[in-house]
């Protein structure tokens, strides 16, 4: 691209401001002129149109179409007048002259509208205007008023050529032009007159700037230019070149004081111990070191200016350039662990390198310094060390699996351990049954106080042993996980009545005070497993308390826990024995296991239901002054519950004890083991009874559908089915129901929910003689009215 030279520009700057304005005066002098002459002949037009319409006033008032005619030919006449027309108010043409019109200009002329230009067009325009005549009152000729109204008679047209305006314009256009012409011409000569004291001069600095630009620093501008800005110019340059001189001379003595430091540095790299190297912004390497050298196995002098494609395999090539441009475009330094190829001894070598990027004052990239480290022999310390980690976390492994088999044995043989005691105190309960039924036969037999001691005794041994079965196999369920909390809403005082009327007896019979305060407090929790907790913790608390001794239950609220306490001033517990008491068969003021006193598995149970529920249970004890037991359980609000209805179950304490209507009993006994069987048989039958007995399901329906009953007595399993059966075939059959005790000795959630959903009073075996005959009693009261 040519470049103007300053004459070049000189003309331009002082040409183009005038230029500018000629352009600006010649085209608003056009402009005045042209619109001056348009408006000239638009009232030129407008104003023959009034005199037409004037003149015209009258005759087209009384209707001579003739006068009218003629006025119009007249206007004719006049300069650039193509049409003349006059039109009444009906819209009719009364008076036309002129060249003919098209379509489009007879619907001007018909139209209506506003006085003035009607229609501009580039050839011709037209023109309207009113013919008005005043409306004059034949009462009152005397007073006619310049402002009285008008009537609108029609109007006159006028159509305009304008030929001769276009003409006057084009005259007008060229005299302008030849006027800008001759102002410009002079304009060129007086500048290029001008100019010449400027140009010339600059020509003069501009071959001295060369000069000195190319080292000619000897240069001096000869003459002085008239203009004072220039000759400032030029003096100026003179003493630049002076200074440039001195500078030179300086810059020359430091460039060898820096060439000096240069080589002391390259000395210094070349001997440094850590390998470094230096690429350009290309990665082309500009230095490495001797280090650096032995690292890669590749003399310096073959690297220079190379990229290293030569001596390094392909992919190595391409990781090391895309990294250092990862490195100038990441604008910091990086560190890194990176395999390189040494070309000397053939191998890949593990290097720790550090990269650092070098920009110019617009950052760009300049350099790259890298120093590289060798730490392949440490990343393999690190792989042995790493062999051995995992020959360890294997030897760890295995002892942790070997571990964990002995855990799952030890687990097992536990599981075993549950089991079996579930088993056998279940099988156990079946003979314990039958002895306790046989023992309280034999009681009512008896006839001297010698024989019903001895009785009395085998009693007590078989409520013992009864007691060992039950605590065994509750510890058993709950050690094998088959016990399933049913979590339920219910009333905390119907509870608390039953225990008080359970307990208070037995506690009045030793000598103890038990006070069970009433609580209105509703639990959300499962009411059997808390109630059993309860039951344990009070039996114990009025057996290691001594005569004249007292015992609390109560509740207190904590936000929204209920917190129920057993209190006693019995012996208490020592601290460091506070943790064995829940431990099975211990019993710290029993060492000589006086059966009295109970086995030690109620605190077992107690702590073994209490995890169940995944609750604590505390304990504050000192020796001499009592303990006090504290479980706390969930609680809702009391108005927004509806609490459990108290259990289907009753015990020996809840009727009359006196015996009334016994011999009246047709009793079905229902059992498949013979000696419960036979055991129950006598047992009632002392008591006055006629009994009958099924082994099975099937055959006490066979004889249920021969007879009728008024009592069944029914074992829970049965070799064709269960006893739930039993009564649910009894309610389909028979709308006089007899009365119905299912015994079981399974003790599963299941189990109870079904006998609570259907109103079946359930006993646990084993059953003592008491119990039963307390709960047939109970049941003839109910059943008899009144």
């Amino acid at each position: 691209m040519i470049r103007p030279s300053i004459r070049q520009q000189t003309l331009l700057i002082s040409l183009l401001p005038m230029l500018l304005a000629v352009i600006l005066l010649d085209s608003y002098f056009l402009y005045s002129r042209f619109t001056s002459l348009e408006e000239g002949m638009v009232e030129r037009a407008q104003l023959l149109a009034k005199q037409i319409g004037s003149g015209g006033e009258y005759a087209l008032f009384s209707g001579n179409t003739e006068q009218v005619q003629k006025d119009v030919t007249t206007a004719l006449k006049q300069k650039d007048v193509a049409v003349a027309a006059i039109r009444d108010m009906s819209g009719k043409v009364v008076a036309y002259a002129g060249d003919a019109i098209s379509d489009a200009e007879s619907e001007i002329i018909k139209a209506y509208g506003a006085s003035g230009v009607i229609s501009d067009t580039p050839n011709y325009f037209w023109v309207r205007e009113p013919i008005a005549s005043p409306a004059i009152d034949l009462n009152d000729l005397d007073t006619i008023s310049d402002n009285a109204a008008t009537r609108l008679l029609g109007h006159v047209l006028i159509k305009m050529h304008k030929g001769s305006l276009q003409k006057e314009k084009w005259k007008v256009l060229w005299a302008s032009s030849l006027i800008s012409m001759l102002l410009l011409g002079l304009t060129l000569f007086f500048v290029l007159r001008v100019s010449r004291r400027i140009v010339n001069p600059i020509e003069a600095l501009n071959h001295l700037a060369h000069g000195i630009g190319g080292g000619a620093l000897d240069m001096r501008l000869a003459f002085t230019p008239r203009i004072r800005e220039l000759g400032e110019l030029a003096l100026g340059i003179n003493e630049m070149a002076n200074q440039l001189q001195k500078d030179r001379a300086v810059l020359e003595g430091q460039t060898e004081l820096l060439r000096a430091s240069e080589e002391r540095l390259n000395e210094i790299i070349s001997t440094m111990p850590a390998p470094l190297f230096i690429k350009d912004a290309q990665s082309r390497i500009t230095l490495m070191n001797s280090a650096c050298e032995a690292q890669w196995g590749v003399l310096f002098a073959n690297m220079l200016g190379t990229d290293g494609g030569r001596f390094f395999p392909a992919q190595q090539l391409a990781d090391f350039l895309a990294n250092d441009k990862a490195v100038f475009e990441g604008r910091k330094m990086v560190d890194f662990e990176e395999s390189v190829w040494n070309a000397e001894i053939k191998e890949y070598r593990t290097l720790h390198t550090f990269k650092k990027p070098i920009y110019d004052q617009k950052g760009m990239p300049l350099y790259l310094i890298g120093i590289s480290v060798d730490i392949s022999e440490r990343k393999l310390a690190e792989i042995r060390l790493g062999q051995l980690n995992e020959q360890l976390e294997m030897r760890i492994e295995a002892a942790t699996r070997e571990s964990r088999l002995k855990k799952e044995d030890a687990e097992n043989a536990n599981y075993d351990k549950t089991r079996f005691l579930a088993a056998a105190s279940h099988d156990l309960r079946q003979p314990m049954h039958a002895l306790g039924l046989f023992v309280g036969e034999l009681h009512s037999k008896l006839t001297t106080p010698e024989q019903r001691k001895i009785v009395g005794k085998v009693e007590e041994s078989v409520d013992a042993l009864s007691n060992l079965l039950d605590a065994l196999l509750d510890i058993s369920k709950l050690d094998a996980g088959v016990v399933a909390p049913s979590i339920t809403a219910f009333a905390v005082g119907d509870m608390f009545e039953r225990i008080a009327r359970d307990y208070v007896p037995l506690a009045e019979r030793k000598g103890i005070s038990l006070r069970v305060i009433p609580n209105s407090a509703v639990a959300d929790t499962d009411p059997i497993l808390l109630e059993r907790i309860l039951v344990n913790l009070i039996s114990n608390a009025i057996r290691y308390t001594p005569i004249g001794g007292r015992v609390v239950v109560a509740g207190r609220s904590r936000g929204d826990k209920l917190g129920i306490e057993v209190r006693d001033n019995g012996i208490g517990i020592p601290r460091d024995e506070q943790k064995k008491i829940f431990r099975e068969f211990v019993q710290l003021a029993n060492r000589e296991r006086d059966r009295s006193k109970g086995l030690g598995l109620g605190l077992a149970i107690v702590d073994r239901i209490a995890k169940l529920l995944n609750y604590d249970i505390k304990l504050r004890s000192e020796p001499g002054k009592g303990s006090t037991f504290a479980v706390y359980v969930p609680k809702i609000n009391a108005s927004m519950a509806q609490a459990t209805p108290p259990s289907a179950v009753q015990d020996e304490t809840a009727g009359p004890r006196a015996p009334s209507g016994f011999d009246t009993l047709d009793v079905l006994v229902v059992d498949d083991d013979p000696l419960v069987r036979k055991s129950t048989q006598g047992i009632v039958e002392s008591w006055g009874c006629h009994v009958s007995m099924a082994a099975s399901l099937n055959e006490a329906k066979e004889i249920h559908s021969k007879a009728e009953f008024d009592l069944v007595i029914c074992d829970y399993r049965l070799p064709d089915g269960n006893g739930i059966e039993m009564a649910d075939w009894i309610a389909a059959h028979f709308k006089a129901r007899p009365l119905f005790i299912l015994i079981s000795g399974d003790t599963s959630p299941e189990v109870l929910q079904m006998v609570n959903e259907r109103g079946i009073q359930l006993l646990h075996k084993p059953v003592r003689p008491a119990k039963l005959r307390s709960l047939i009693q109970f049941l003839i009261n109910q059943k008899t009215p009144g």
